[in-house]
């Protein structure tokens, strides 16, 4: 492949956003860059030529580099169909005169996702991750109603203490190693004396994003309050930022670091079983939605930990760890932008919802059978409590769909004419469900692909689903018709007090004085934030002092 043009298109196609996002500030341009908006995810796809290749610019940051492997293609894939898909679905179901302002975050934090995972450089790497992060605000509190700046509040609090740890341990790392290249892991990590500091500290900071319990306070919070098309990516695509940080950073294949594999893999365990505990006794589909993203995160952990405690297994799991993240997020999205589509689809669309939730629960033929089969396959060396919980986790999760189902399912037939007009989007998410993962295994694993199409794995694949539809039968049958218990969302949040609500001021694109004065109120805006936060930066940088001490 000619090296100039990937070199162009690697630099291109991720400035490309920041190009549409300018021109929604020019009034002549912005109808364009509205229509452009959704579609600009899709160029991702122009990346793909840089698969195996290692792109380098000096000039950029401390020396940037840029390239796909074997663990960001699947994501690349992800981010730019997902992406897409919900950004065209915004078209129809937000309000025409907030689109300007929804698509300037929305380029936003597309940008710094894309970038996590085409990033191959320490330093560039954190710029992306910390633009994906703090972007992704704006989404949170889109509509401007006081629940979702209280969201928005608990997201940026955890935001900001991750991006502390993963900003200590980088900066311990850089002390040694400089702007160290990602694309094999960290090296030098296993021979300094820091290691089980920045260790843990990787495993905290980047677990905020994954939503590890006792971490995941905000997720539930957050992804209920934006609206369905960001829930759709920021449940599907941007939690991945954490896995990627993780294969990255880790020494995945080196000796010497089992207890912090379990530790992770333990955790991850609880997490999975957890979540789906308190999404059942969530009344909000789109909460329900959020519980299960953090229980599926805590099987992606599983295979991360395990992959850690067990170099030789490594590359199963990490391969099986991003098949799983690539069907979860694929699943993820179409389960949201069905919050919208159920609402004015007509009884037999509404059928196809069941896909996704199938494949999230695991049934046969299905890419959730097929990323459980795959990561089922990576325990061989894993202590036995795994497998039986993995069953467990399986059915757990089918209630947890039932769930999200009953809620989401509306009670009356509604006009099906908005349904003709809105819903290819969703359907194509569907599509991408049905076929993609299977696509991307026969290509990453050929020999693992039709092992979900045994019998034996087939009647394995089966029996949780079955289960999970047996109990929920039983449970309306045995069960008191009185209302459920109900936990609060975000639960172990409600241990803590109220605090006071941040504001953002409006946005709005109509002359360039109208650009100046909302300027200068995002300015003032942003300096009462950074009072209110400046305890955490003080604890942030006490952190970092403390690590370059006890370097």
């Amino acid at each position: 492949m000619n090296i100039p043009y990937l070199a162009i298109t690697g630099f291109v196609i991720p400035v490309l956003p920041l190009v549409v996002a300018a021109a929604l500030f020019v009034p002549k341009l912005q109808r364009i860059a509205l229509g452009l908006a959704p579609w600009v995810p899709l160029t991702a796809l122009g990346l793909l030529p840089l698969h195996g290749e290692i792109i380098d610019f000096a000039w950029l940051l401390l020396g940037a580099r840029v390239g796909i492997d074997d663990i960001a293609l699947p994501l690349v894939l992800l981010a730019s169909i997902a992406w897409t898909l919900a950004g065209l679905h915004g078209r129809h179901h937000l309000p025409k005169e907030r689109r300007p302002v929804f698509y300037l975050l929305w380029l936003l934090t597309w940008t710094g996702n894309l970038c996590v995972f085409l990033t191959l450089d320490a330093a560039s790497f954190y710029a992306a991750y910390a633009m994906m992060t703090f972007a992704a605000y704006g989404l949170v509190v889109f509509h401007r109603r006081p629940e979702d700046y209280r969201a928005g509040r608990i997201y940026l609090i955890m935001a900001v203490l991750g991006e502390a740890a993963i900003i200590a341990s980088l900066l311990t790392m850089g002390a040694t190693l400089g702007n160290f290249a990602l694309e094999a892991g960290s090296p030098g990590l296993e021979e300094m004396t820091e290691q089980a500091w920045v260790i843990w500290l990787l495993l905290a900071g980047f677990g905020v994003k994954m939503g590890l319990a006792g971490l995941h306070m905000w997720l539930p919070l957050a992804h209920p309050q934006a609206p369905v098309p960001a829930s759709a990516v920021l449940s599907g695509v941007i939690l991945k930022g954490g896995l990627i940080g993780w294969l990255r950073f880790l020494p995945i294949e080196a000796d010497g670091f089992q207890i912090a594999g379990m530790s992770l893999a333990a955790l991850g365990l609880f997490t999975a079983l957890y979540a789906v505990a308190i999404g059942l006794l969530q009344n909000r589909a789109k909460t329900v939605l959020a519980y299960s993203s953090v229980s599926q995160m805590g099987l992606i952990s599983i295979a991360v930990g395990l992959a850690l405690a067990f170099p030789d297994l490594a590359p199963l799991l990490v391969t099986s760890a991003v098949l799983f993240a690539l069907h979860h997020g694929l699943a993820k999205s179409a389960l949201f932008l069905s919050v919208d589509i159920a609402r004015h689809s007509p009884r037999t669309a509404r059928l196809m919802m069941w896909w996704p939730a199938l494949a999230l629960a695991g049934a046969p033929l299905t890419s959730g059978a097929l990323a459980k089969v795959l990561l089922k396959s990576g325990l061989a060396e894993a202590p036995d409590l795994f497998e039986p919980a993995m069953l467990l986790s399986s059915v757990a999760t089918t209630l947890l769909m039932i769930h999200f189902l009953r809620l989401a399912w509306p009670e009356r037939e509604t006009d099906s004419k908005a349904f003709a007009r809105s819903t290819l989007p969703w359907q194509c998410s569907i599509l991408a469900v049905i076929i993609l993962p299977w696509l991307v295994a026969a290509w990453l694993l050929p020999e693992a692909v039709l092992r979900p199409f045994q019998p034996g794995y087939l009647a394995e694949t089966l029996l949780p689903v079955l289960l999970g539809v047996i109990l929920v039968l039983l449970g309306r049958r045995l069960l008191p018709t009185h209302p459920r218990p109900t936990v609060p969302e975000g639960d172990l949040i409600a241990l803590f007090p109220r605090a006071p609500t941040l504001a953002l001021p409006t946005l709005r694109f109509h002359s360039p004085a109208h650009v100046r004065s909302h300027l200068r109120m995002t300015l003032a805006s942003a300096e009462r934030w950074l009072f209110r936060l400046a305890p955490a930066i003080l604890i942030w940088s006490g952190i970092v002092v403390v690590m370059l001490v006890l370097r």
